[in-house]
């Protein structure tokens, strides 16, 4: 099957921002296989919406996530 986000990326881990370290944590378990909005996720890592956003659009950058 689909390979976890952490797994595949684990090399990348450490170069990210920590806001993005957490949102791909919590994408790689709590949210694993669904397809959680900015304010799920906001509200799971505890963080401003617009970090989240943020975040969320740099790791789609990065090819981390799509």
């Amino acid at each position: 099957g689909m390979k976890n986000i952490i797994v595949k990326n684990i090399m990348e881990i450490p170069k990210l921002k920590p806001s993005e370290q957490r949102v791909l944590l919590f994408l790689g378990t709590v949210f694993e296989g669904e397809k959680p909005s900015e304010y799920q996720i906001a509200k799971a890592v505890k963080m401003d919406k617009r970090t989240v956003k943020k975040a969320i659009e740099n790791l789609k950058e990065k090819g981390i996530i799509e």
